[in-house]
């Protein structure tokens, strides 16, 4: 059996404190032999360092490339969050934008003749839009322009491709194009990381067993470092009772997040995660689940 203790309390547990619990039974006869009493001190994030000098060099014959910043570590105990501190991430970004660069490769054994090959994409899990039929040696504008006409986003009103570069380059077994997006410094469409296009290739009759792919070779960066949006749902029928963890770009898992949990307790647990730095967490159980994409019985919803 689980109890979260801190429920029974009218304020919260203090990181860094020892408490000391006992588990006894009881029934219609009166209370059994209780537990040896078991301690635990709970922990939680640290506190906010603070901030000290953010520092370069003012003038050097050669280009100034690095920075050097210093800070005040938490206060003890508590500002450390009941653990010790194992090391600071220190994180940076820029005005610069990294547009993403998607390379698709359509290779073969024997040269092709009416092969065709489309393009598609998802943004959301009610949407998908695909290209017209692509000859499977298009040029490098034609694959642009079906891209660009792929297609819009009726729920929010939007195109889904407009800020994209296109080239075609000649590979031993076919050909690669590189589909650069967001790389216009006067518009902000397409920025970011992106989906990824899905490649669907048909012979036609051609035996040269034509096979395309999709990679990834340059993940998007919005301006400033502007944060994307990440939607976790909770959904069950009945009275729900129990615990879930969640992982982040190669992470650990959280700590265990109770099935009714608030924002806040969610933002905390992914807030320890090593790859995750600040995130905020915006609970809204009343959103309109078509316009999300989901089915069932929805209990919670996090816009991350």
């Amino acid at each position: 059996l689980v109890y979260n203790i801190d429920q029974l309390s009218p304020s919260s547990l203090v990181a860094g404190t020892s408490y000391y619990v006992r588990v006894s039974a009881m029934n219609s006869v009166g209370v059994g032999q209780g537990t040896i009493s078991a301690s635990v001190s709970p922990t939680g994030p640290p506190a906010a360092p603070t901030m000290g000098v953010l520092s370069t060099q003012s003038s050097d014959t050669s280009p100034i490339t690095d920075i050097s910043i210093s800070w005040a570590a938490p206060s003890a105990i508590y500002g450390e969050g009941g653990d010790p501190i194992d090391y600071y991430q220190v994180e940076w970004w820029s005005a610069e934008k990294n547009p993403e660069i998607q390379v698709v490769k359509l290779q073969f054994v024997t040269i092709l003749v009416d092969s065709t090959f489309t393009l598609s994409m998802s943004p959301t899990p009610q949407l998908k839009k695909e290209t017209a039929a692509l000859p499977w040696n298009a040029p490098a504008d034609l694959v642009r322009r079906e891209l660009i006409n792929m297609g819009w986003d009726e729920v929010e009103d939007d195109v889904l491709v407009e800020n994209v570069a296109v080239t075609r380059s000649t590979l031993s077994d076919g050909y690669a194009w590189s589909i650069t997006f967001g790389n216009n410094p006067d518009s902000i469409m397409n920025d970011g990381d992106q989906v990824e296009l899905v490649g669907r290739v048909t012979a036609n009759g051609d035996s040269g067993a034509p096979m395309i792919a999709v990679t990834t070779i340059q993940d998007g960066q919005r301006s400033l470092g502007k944060h994307e949006i990440q939607l976790l749902q909770v959904i069950g029928t009945g009275i729900l009772f129990g615990f879930y963890r969640l992982k982040f770009s190669g992470s650990d898992f959280t700590n265990y997040i109770h099935v009714h949990a608030t924002a806040t307790e969610v933002k905390n647990a992914l807030e320890q995660l090593s790859t995750v730095g600040e995130v905020n967490v915006i609970q809204t159980d009343s959103v309109n689940q078509a316009e999300m994409g989901t089915s069932g019985n929805l209990v919670h919803h996090y816009a991350i």
